[in-house]
């Protein structure tokens, strides 16, 4: 991998309950990408780039992970990726409705 980003479509109406994590299961490499906000729109429709701004509110266009992508960078895009949807807090509940993984490499 030279470069890994993630887009993830989410209905919820809390997301600051909510905690989205990657993993690569082959490595056990893995990268928190969201943990709450402050923002109290429902739902989360976030692209997820090293590059993009900080700006998490409104929950809809490219943001920067809470941690970065790059720790996947020199690791093998074959094998299994879990992506991990927590609701942290009892009481709301919601739904993964689509995730799409966009990665760059350099085959051997």
């Amino acid at each position: 991998v030279e470069d890994i980003n993630i887009c993830v479509n989410v209905d919820h109406p809390r997301p600051n309950d909510l905690k989205l994590t990657l993993k690569h299961v082959s490595t056990g490499t893995q990268v928190v990408l969201f943990d709450g906000t402050a923002c109290n729109q429902p739902n989360v429709r976030l692209y997820f780039d090293d590059g993009a701004g900080n700006a998490i509110c409104p929950l809809n266009g490219a943001v920067r992970p809470v941690q970065p992508l790059s720790a996947f960078n020199g690791e093998q895009v074959q094998g299994e990726w879990e992506l991990t949807f927590a609701d942290v807090v009892l009481g709301q509940t919601g739904k993964a409705l689509g995730l799409t993984l966009y990665y760059e490499y350099t085959p051997n």
